[in-house]
């Protein structure tokens, strides 16, 4: 069984999230968010993740989703673990959490 995690925030900290879970057995990639789409494409084209979206919400509705990487600027953290939490995803916030 592997655990899909999702990225949210496709800037460096978001590729240096592709790349560890590359190394992760048992984990993969299911899909990446950033506000910009552009953005969330090309690390997904780059690292082979089948998705990628302008809207995090549609990456917390994926049943193949089981964890999040929150990567964002430190302002954004807040919401998006709330939404993250209520979605029932586990959380991997870059410090500081909100």
């Amino acid at each position: 069984m592997s655990v899909g995690f999702g990225i949210i925030g496709a800037g460096t900290w978001g590729e240096t999230h592709a790349k560890a879970y590359r190394g992760v057995p048992g984990a993969h990639v299911a899909g990446v968010a950033d506000v910009d789409g552009d953005r969330a494409r090309r690390l997904a084209e780059a690292y082979g993740i089948p998705f990628a979206t302008d809207d995090y919400a549609e990456l917390l509705d994926r049943e193949d989703v089981s964890a999040v990487s929150v990567v964002t600027p430190d302002f954004a953290h807040k919401p998006i673990c709330l939404d993250a939490a209520r979605a029932g995803k586990h959380i991997l916030v870059e410090k500081p959490l909100a």
